[in-house]
């Protein structure tokens, strides 16, 4: 969190304030200031500013409490509102809000209109497709850069697709708020291109290290940002790159790749439609909405303004915990890499299914250890079953059949592995 604080005085007494006011970027979503007269402290101002999704659409929302305001003060904002609705030839509607609160909520409906809706305590009003007199950069910049410029950090950011992990809590392009889960040497996709064929992935090296890995993979070179003895490490293709030879920049392949240092983070840029920002434990995922808009998949979402959650084969996960183990990367050049593999499992016992028991099976492949290894850690996800009679001689596990083509008849609770032990099991030589 990043706070400002000003403390305003007489030059001859210096020593006594008369005002306090504060402002703290609180997330790369999320701006508060608070102003408090100190010899009338009964004059108290906090307002709140928080970008997000609205209808499906980019938004911005600002809130304004207040115990009590100064008359000068309110007297010119009614008069500079009132002037503005005359402008713009709107006529308010009478309904009961909040007391002592405003809140507008900002809508873009394209880069350049805007739907603004500002609720006061006895009025709503509704601005459709409204034009600024004035433009916004569309830079791709660090909010914790841009804390000073507030307009350009919270209304540029309504034409990006911001996905965010927090320790062990990640917020979709959506605004759905998950937790992720712990697997070891096992990579989560957090976002996916499906037709520039890349995707940016975290790791975790142990369930004793709390830092993260952040992995770019495409058709160019593989990138690896990770935190090694309190210090940054960037590798290439396995190779390190000194931070003393940064910024890199790579071109090719339909690719561009520039990796920098700034502020304590490392920014990893792609296709200039990218940006990643990375501090060991943190992630900030910001993508460009006219360019990435439905094209990604993967933990962060599609960037569609839905929050469903989707697994690689197109279902819906039966909830988040089953979406996050669907977006794990098992693949890797060494056994030892991620000791877990996709596979369809079934209950070890029947189930009974249309007053009948019956033999069922998962529809969707959930993880489990590979083979030679054994389950140190699982979690329970229910996952959609296709059910046989019991005593069937057909077990479809056996016979490879496309058991994600089966219809869903139930669902039914299984285990997931998220932590294996393991013999011998080394890259090959």
């Amino acid at each position: 969190m990043v706070k400002i604080q000003v403390v305003l005085s007489r030059i001859s007494e210096p020593n006594k304030p008369i005002a306090f006011m504060e402002g703290a970027l609180l997330n790369p979503y999320k701006v508060v200031a608070f102003w408090k007269n100190v010899e009338k402290s009964q004059y108290k101002i906090k307002a709140l500013a928080e970008i997000g999704w609205f209808d499906h659409r980019p938004a911005l929302q600002m809130k304004v409490e207040y115990t009590k305001v100064p008359h000068e003060i309110k007297k010119k904002i009614s008069c500079v509102f009132l002037k503005m609705l005359n402008m713009l030839g709107i006529s308010l509607e009478e309904k009961r809000n909040p007391y002592d609160q405003i809140k507008m909520i900002t809508v873009a409906r394209t880069s350049e209109k805007y739907d603004v809706i500002l609720k006061t305590s006895r009025t709503t009003t509704i601005f459709p497709n409204v034009q600024f007199p004035w433009s916004f950069s569309e830079d791709r910049l660090n909010p914790v850069e841009q804390q000073l410029s507030f307009l350009d950090l919270i209304i540029g950011r309504t034409h990006k697709g911001i996905c965010s992990v927090y320790r062990n809590n990640l917020t979709t392009f959506a605004g759905a708020e998950i937790q992720t889960l712990l697997v070891p040497n096992c990579p989560l996709i957090l976002a996916k291109n499906r037709y520039k064929q890349f995707s940016v992935m975290m790791m975790q090296r142990s369930t004793h290290d709390i830092t993260k890995d952040l992995i770019f993979a495409s058709n160019g070179p593989e990138i690896k940002l990770s935190v090694k003895e309190g210090a940054y490490q960037v590798e290439v293709d396995h190779v390190e790159v000194p931070l003393s030879s940064l910024p890199y920049r790579f071109e090719g392949h339909g690719l561009t790749i520039a990796i920098t240092e700034k502020n304590g983070q490392l920014v990893l840029k792609a296709y200039d439609e990218l940006t990643c920002y990375y501090d060991g434990h943190n992630i900030t995922i910001e993508v460009d909405s006219n360019t990435m808009q439905e094209q990604l998949q993967g933990l962060c979402g599609q960037f569609d303004g839905e929050k469903e959650f989707q697994t690689p084969s197109g279902r819906i996960a039966k909830n988040a915990l089953g979406f996050v183990q669907s977006w794990v990367h098992t693949e890797g050049p060494c056994d030892g890499d991620c000791n877990l593999r996709y596979s369809h499992v079934k209950p070890e016992h029947t189930i009974e299914y249309l007053g009948q028991q019956s033999e069922c099976f998962s529809v969707e492949s959930v993880l489990q250890c590979k083979e030679g290894c054994l389950p140190t850690a699982t979690v329970s996800i229910p996952v959609a079953m296709h059910c046989l009679p019991a005593g069937s001689t057909t077990n479809l596990l056996d016979t490879r059949a496309r058991l994600d083509q089966k219809s869903e008849d139930l669902v039914h609770s299984v285990k997931v592995h998220t932590l294996c032990s393991c013999k011998n099991r080394r890259c090959a030589s």
